[in-house]
């Protein structure tokens, strides 16, 4: 089972917290704590007031507290994080800075679960053939009613043009408008740093924010 350790970043911090979390994946990439890790940086909060990056690293074993944790502490001294529930689901990282990856964390109670993740896949199988959309991801708590968020959902678009075309049609609001005051919907970009720029989704990856 693939697992996500999930952090929300709500400090203006950001330069400060990019370095410092560079510093910590890196340590735990070598010690495979974790398998590959990004940092998504928000540029742009679309609906609610929201966040300033999310913090997203990926474990294929199901881990232990300290191997768990190990990205977080050095980060968490500062309280710069905000740690979301453990998290799974499949894990996708896009490529390309230039893409941009539309995150949205729900604040539902463990009762509204089933609607909104029926939202989010009729949302999904709508896009999926719109022009500009790669790819979506919804990851689910595994503490279900212990922590803010139930879901965390990912997608990535080539441009803000290609989502907000969507964004704003009839289709995309006849389905999400119940729902859009339970998610946050943010832009994010994220790059990688690595020996090469060569990037493959089953090598071990360590991000960094622009």
């Amino acid at each position: 089972m693939t697992l996500a350790r999930i952090e929300i970043l709500t400090s203006a911090q950001i330069e400060e917290c990019s370095s410092r979390w560079l510093e910590q994946t890196n340590e735990a990439l070598k010690t495979r704590s974790i398998d590959a890790a990004c940092l998504l940086k928000v540029f742009r909060r679309v609906n609610l007031p929201g966040y300033a990056a999310v913090s997203i690293a990926i474990i294929n074993e199901p881990p232990d507290d300290i191997a768990f944790n190990s990205v977080a502490q050095g980060l968490g001294a500062a309280n710069l994080f905000r740690p979301v529930d453990r998290c799974h689901g499949p894990c996708f990282v896009g490529d390309v800075s230039e893409r941009i990856i539309i995150v949205n964390p729900y604040r539902i109670s463990v009762e509204e679960a089933p609607a909104n993740a029926e939202m989010w896949l009729e949302t999904a199988t709508m896009m999926k053939d719109k022009l500009g959309f790669m790819s979506a991801t919804l990851f689910q708590t595994i503490a279900p009613g212990q922590g803010e968020y139930h879901f965390i959902s990912m997608a990535e678009w080539v441009s803000e043009d290609a989502f907000l075309s969507i964004f704003g049609g009839e289709d995309y609001h006849a389905i999400v408008a119940p729902y859009q005051e339970k998610f946050q919907i943010c832009f994010a970009r994220t790059t990688y740093a690595g020996e090469d720029d060569t990037y493959s989704p089953h090598a071990v990856r360590t991000g960094k924010s622009l």
